[in-house]
This record gives C-alpha cells, structure tokens and sequence, in this order.
C-alpha cells in the first residue's frame, strides 16, 4: 500500500485515540461530580449524573470499538500476521510499521506514537478515580438498601395496634408511613 495511504490511515488512528482521550477527560469530570454528589447525598443530581455517565460509558466504548477496527485495518494494509487467537496489539503494529516503512511515514507515526502515551497517561490517571467512583456507587446503594429495609419495617410495625400485654388487639390499620426509595 501506498506510504500517502497508509500515513492518511495512521492519522485517523491518531485522531481516534485523541477522541477517546477527550472522552475518558470528560468522563472523569462528571465522575468527579458524581462523587460529590454522593459526599452531599443529593439524589437528583445523582439520577442526572447518571444519564451523563452512562452516554459518556457509550462514547467510551464506541471510540475503543473505532480503535480497534482502525488497528486491524491498518495491520491488513501492512500484511501483518497476527495469531487469530490473539488480537493485534497496537505496539506490535507501531514496531511492524517503522520497521517495514522507517522514513516514509516518520512524522505519522511520530504523531501517533505521542497521541498513544497521552492516551496511556490519561488511562493511568483516571483509572484509579474510576475504581473509587464503583467503590462508593456500591456502597452508597448498599446503603439505600438497608435504609430501606429499615423503613419498611418501621412501616410495617406502625400498621399494628398494640394494647398494655404488648400484642396486636384489633385488625391492622394502614399505614400513613409510605416508604419511597
């Protein structure tokens, strides 16, 4: 394949891997607010921030998915083995590309080789935020759970009528207590 093809190919992998850095740097800001929203216990900003988070999990996702195809195209216009049991790896490609095309596509590759320790770098950074951020989401509805639970059965306990032995002495009545989660 022709050098000008190929380098054209190698910037829109680049470009990919600049939009899913933008993407992983967005996400991190509505999990930042996510996480403050839980510390304050405001459940309406969190069904909001949820909406956010689950489009920008989807862009995340989308932009791996373009990634992944964009390796693969480029490792068939390169004819690059690869074991079909075991994916191409993008580090692979950059060695196999330099290797075969050294001067040719010096500056695209260049370019991509920053874009993808960017990428990498950001990943790093964020990653561990990602973790806290699922920590406290399951210990926040591990919360909810038992919260309600707990007013339930306050709920429940409310609908009887007891006299002075300490047991029910007519028929429940309904409760006023309504419990919402």
């Amino acid at each position: 394949m022709a050098p000008d093809i190929l380098a054209r190919k190698i910037d829109e992998l680049t470009r990919l891997c600049l939009q899913l850095q933008q993407a992983l740097t967005g996400f991190e800001a509505v999990v930042d607010r996510e996480n403050e929203a839980i510390r304050r216990s405001d459940i309406n900003e969190l069904e909001i921030i949820t909406q956010e988070k689950i489009a920008f999990g989807m862009a995340v996702e989308d932009k791996s998915q373009k990634i992944r195809q964009a390796i693969d195209e480029l490792a068939s216009a390169t004819e690059v083995e690869s074991d079909p049991d075991q994916p191409l790896q993008l580090d692979g490609l950059m060695i196999h590309l330099q290797q075969k095309f050294q001067s040719s596509l010096d500056k695209a590759l260049g370019r991509l080789d920053f874009q993808i320790k960017s990428l990498a770098t950001e990943r790093f950074r964020i990653f561990p935020k990602l973790e806290a951020n699922a920590y406290m989401v399951r210990k926040l509805l591990q919360y909810h759970r038992e919260t309600y639970i707990f007013w339930q059965a306050v709920a429940s306990d409310s609908e009887a009528v007891y006299g002075k032995t300490g047991r029910a002495v007519t028929p429940a009545k309904k409760s006023i207590l309504t419990v919402r989660t």
